[in-house]
């Protein structure tokens, strides 16, 4: 197994109420890291997915979009500082959902 040496980051990320202090390599990665911090509570933990059984619960991940506003802000200098980073929140959340299908269909497959 190989490692880079990715340098993590510190980013001030926010959307709605929620607000999170997170290391990631770059904006991006900071914005859906966040997605993830928000919508953890809808992923199923410790089932593994069949045809039937996602590992997100619908229900859970439409109540935990109510805490995202329009935008994901990413800031290198606190939650007040210069904004470095502002991402549509549909265009976030899309991608975190492509993560999860795509780490879905891996331990579908056996692959995970």
């Amino acid at each position: 197994m190989t490692f880079d040496n990715t340098t993590m980051h510190k980013y001030y990320v926010q959307s709605g109420p929620s607000r999170w202090v997170l290391l990631a390599p770059d904006l991006d990665a900071a914005a859906i890291r966040f997605a993830h911090c928000v919508l953890r509570d809808c992923v199923r933990n410790h089932q593994c997915p069949t045809s039937s059984k996602r590992m997100i619960d619908e229900e859970a991940y439409q109540s935990l979009q109510d805490r995202f506003d329009s935008t994901v802000v990413v800031s290198e200098s606190g939650f007040e500082g210069d904004q470095t980073g502002i991402f549509a929140t549909p265009e976030v959340l899309d991608r975190w959902r492509k993560q999860i299908d795509a780490l879905e269909a891996k331990m579908r497959n056996g692959d995970a």
